[in-house]
Formats: C-alpha cells, sequence, structure tokens
C-alpha cells in the first residue's frame, strides 16, 4: 500500500547571478516563474503517495476520464449485472492484465478503452448467460512511478495516478532549483525524448501543447539553466529571466506583460560583459568581468537587441 510521506522544502537559496545582481544594483530579485512554485512550503508540503498529490496542477480525485484512456494492471472496475445474472463487484486488473468475475472466470483486460470495456464484459458474460443487462464504471485509477533527475527542488522518486502529465509531475517535485532550468525540462522514455517543457510559455500564454500523459518508468530530466538576464528599473516585472537562443529585448518585455506606463521608451539602459576585456564598468567583486553600459531607446530597433548571458536590462 502507498501511504504519502511528509517532506521539508527548505527556501530556495539565491544563485550566483541573483547575488551578483544584489550587489551590483542592491535589488533582490526573484527567477521569473518561480513564484508558481511558492505554494509548496515546508508546513503543508506532502510527497505524493498513494496516488495523492499537494499541488494545484494534480488530477483531482474523481477527474473525468477520456474515453480513450487505456486500462493497465492496477485499474479498478466496479461490474454490476442484473437479469439471468446477478453480479457487483469491484475486480483490479492484475499483472497479467485479467480481471476475475464470479461464476465468469477470467476476462483480459489490459489495453482496453474504457469506452469498450463495458462491451468487452458483456461479450465475456454471454458465453454462459443470457436476458440480461450490465453496467461498467472504473472505480480506483492504477498509480504510476516515474523519476525526476537534474536540477530539481525535489529530486527521487514519484508515485503519480494514471491521469498525470509531466506538468504535473515538475510541480509535484517543487519545480527546479534556483540552477535548473524553467525552459528545456525534458521527458524522457526508452531512451527517447517525448517532448521538452518550456513552462514560460505555461506561465505567460496559458500554453501546455507540450504538455504529455505520463507512463510507468518515465523519467523527468530538469537540466542546469540556460542564459539569464535580468530586468530592472521601472517596471511591474523586474525579474531574473533564462534566455532561449535568439532571444531579444523585446521577447522579454512580452514575458513581464510589456513595457508599464512609467516606463521611458526614449531611455532605457543595458549592461553586459565586455567581449573585447575593455576597462569599464565592473561589480563590487574585482574577479568579476569587466562590463559595458549602453543606451538604448525601447523603439523598434532597440526591441530587435539580441540579449546576451549576464545582460541587465
Amino acid at each position: 500500500k502507498l501511504t504519502s510521506r511528509a517532506i521539508t522544502l527548505e527556501p530556495l537559496k539565491p544563485n550566483d547571478f541573483q547575488q551578483f545582481i544584489l550587489q551590483t544594483t542592491g535589488q533582490r530579485l526573484p527567477l521569473f516563474g518561480f513564484q508558481f512554485f511558492e505554494n509548496i512550503n515546508a508546513s503543508q508540503a506532502q510527497a505524493v503517495g498513494a496516488m495523492q498529490t499537494t499541488n494545484a496542477f494534480a488530477p483531482a480525485e474523481g477527474t473525468a476520464v477520456s474515453p480513450d484512456y487505456p486500462l493497465g494492471a492496477g485499474d479498478q472496475l466496479i461490474i454490476r449485472a442484473w437479469g439471468s445474472i446477478d453480479v457487483d463487484v469491484k475486480v483490479t486488473i492484475d499483472r497479467n492484465g485479467q480481471i476475475v468475475i464470479p461464476k465468469v472466470g477470467s476476462v483480459p483486460m489490459a489495453g482496453v478503452k474504457v469506452s469498450q470495456s463495458e462491451a468487452v464484459i458483456k461479450q465475456a458474460l454471454a458465453k454462459n448467460y443470457k436476458g440480461f443487462e450490465v453496467n461498467v464504471t472504473l472505480g480506483q485509477l492504477r498509480a504510476i512511478t516515474v523519476y525526476v533527475v537534474g536540477q530539481a527542488n525535489q529530486p527521487g522518486t514519484y508515485n503519480l495516478n494514471s491521469l498525470s502529465t509531466l506538468v504535473n509531475a515538475v510541480f509535484a517535485s517543487g519545480g527546479p532549483n534556483t540552477n535548473g532550468s524553467m525552459r528545456q525540462i525534458e521527458l524522457k522514455r526508452g531512451g527517447r525524448t517525448i517532448t521538452t517543457l518550456d513552462l514560460y510559455d505555461f506561465i505567460s500564454k496559458g500554453d501546455k501543447s507540450k504538455d504529455a500523459a505520463l507512463q510507468p518508468g518515465d523519467v523527468i530530466m530538469i537540466p542546469p539553466a540556460g542564459p539569464r538576464m535580468a530586468l530592472v528599473g521601472a517596471t511591474d516585472h523586474g525579474a531574473i529571466y533564462e534566455l532561449k537562443s535568439g532571444a531579444k529585448v523585446k521577447d522579454v518585455l512580452a514575458l513581464g506583460g510589456g513595457v508599464s506606463a512609467i516606463t521611458s521608451q526614449q531611455k532605457a539602459l543595458i549592461e553586459r560583459i565586455d567581449p573585447q576585456g575593455n576597462q569599464g564598468m565592473r561589480g563590487s567583486n574585482p574577479n568579476q568581468a569587466n562590463r559595458q553600459v549602453q543606451n538604448l531607446a525601447l523603439n523598434s530597433q532597440g526591441l530587435e537587441l539580441g540579449l546576451q548571458d549576464g545582460d541587465v536590462l
């Protein structure tokens, strides 16, 4: 029997780039998107167990099951038949993919879709009986075991119900840690990458097109974060953002909801590492790379400026 277990989620410690921004700007900036994991705290958080999760994105008990849901070992069926036969049983599909109905015997059910289950059982009963009605409903769902590895807040093994998806597993693990990627979370199955999830698309656009249903033995890999930049100043969305290849100023501003009314679009500043190593602005640490500052107008040309790792806008 699977049982829930209490876990402790320690507060996330600032990463090196957050520390650098604090030293150079005096601002303690959050990592964009990490507020979605703040509801998992030490007093309330529990690991997934007995097909329960504690995050708001877990499939709730009683969630409607798709007619195309394939039955498997561990799924429970509630079978009722009346007429020439009286049946009222709860049966669980065994590891061989079968159920046992009293007075009827074994019936293979693994792989049968929910929408087809009643017809399959009715056909099995019809071998010995006539003049009856049958009703089949789905009871408790099977549990599946998945693995969350890499730069997760709580890497480990998780028991989820069979309706769970990649997003459910990520939130069950507390999400990435401060060194983990929000934009390149991989679902691996049988040595292949099934999908790559960008949580920024989910958070800023509600886009779950890269989400996928989980299967037993799946591995969720959270790699180290990619390049990062900081957005500070007259904006409601000051934060540290992870960059994808080819990211531009307009892309980061769009993630934060665009430019606010108090932002001067004629004068912005971008501070970045000086690729030539020229003497320029330095952080408080003398070992930090030389940095240069340039003016930037938030017009059509400025918004197209490509961003680099370590930029401060």
